[in-house]
């Protein structure tokens, strides 16, 4: 890249990773030049960039534990995509391995912290309202049910689920709004 500074070109070198963000080596000059901020945010950029490195690598390492049915170390693995990227899906695929490796008392915890810490990402609101449902607290699957489908009100899985809830709790006339 280059830019004019006056009479003078002065060039910055650009270095293009694969399938990453762009790093900027010489970012001495900016922070000399009073531009901290994009120092700043270049640094940040870097890190996730490095994370992202990271987590894919952990995912396709989980994912090759799993083809050999390994949920011990592949659980080890996503527990440690979820602490670079919280808002990762890999939550959900350490979930799914709690579950069936009879670790479900991990699985509430993991997904509250996921929720607070990604308040849109609806996949992790919906799991935490199914494992409400699954331990018969209805009135907070209730709310992580509605809570999934003003970010999403065509789930129909969530609708569905919603609405036995309610009719279990014989509240008919809700059940019947959802499908309105």
């Amino acid at each position: 890249f280059t830019f004019r500074e006056g009479e003078t070109d002065k060039k910055i070198n650009v270095e293009k990773k694969k399938n990453t963000s762009v790093v900027w080596p010489g970012l001495e000059y900016f922070s000399s030049k009073g531009q901290s901020p994009l120092k700043e945010e270049a640094t940040k950029s870097l890190l996730a960039t490095k994370n992202r490195d990271r987590v894919f690598m952990l995912l396709s390492e989980a994912q090759q534990l799993l083809k050999y049915n390994n949920k011990a170390e592949a659980s080890e693995k996503y527990r440690a995509i979820v602490e670079l990227d919280s808002c990762n899906d890999a939550v959900l695929y350490l979930v799914t391995i709690l579950n069936q490796t009879g670790k479900a008392n991990q699985v509430r915890p993991l997904l509250v912290n996921s929720v607070k810490l990604c308040p849109q990402k609806a996949s992790f609101i919906k799991s935490l309202a199914e494992d409400f449902e699954k331990t018969y607290e209805l009135s907070d699957a209730i709310q992580y049910f509605s809570k999934h489908l003003k970010l999403h009100p065509d789930s129909l899985p969530a609708v569905e689920a919603l609405s036995k809830i309610y009719i279990s709790l014989n509240r008919i006339s809700d059940a019947e709004a959802l499908w309105k």
